[in-house]
């Protein structure tokens, strides 16, 4: 299952608490049907199917599509004062 660090949970939650302030939300991944890339968004909550990775009060909801693909990655991010990133190694 997808990995995720401690600086990578950080930015989550900051923006889950930034955008909505609601506890259940998280990052969700999904691969997008049309081009199978795939997709990250903001989410109020997990949808049927999705694994919850929890970090601490994070919340990552992976959808049974992306599970496969994220299986052996780590979710990263990294912060300066221009700009915050997330990366998957």
């Amino acid at each position: 299952m997808l990995t995720i660090t401690d600086e990578a949970a950080s930015l989550i939650h900051s923006l889950t608490r930034e955008v909505d302030g609601a506890s259940g939300s998280g990052l969700r991944f999904t691969i997008d049907a049309h081009h199978g890339s795939l997709s990250m968004a903001l989410a109020p909550g997990a949808s049927p199917g999705d694994a919850v990775v929890h970090f601490g009060e994070t919340r990552v909801f992976v959808s049974p599509t992306a599970a496969e693909r994220l299986a052996t990655r780590t979710l990263q991010a990294s912060r300066s004062a221009e700009r915050s990133s997330f990366f998957l190694t």
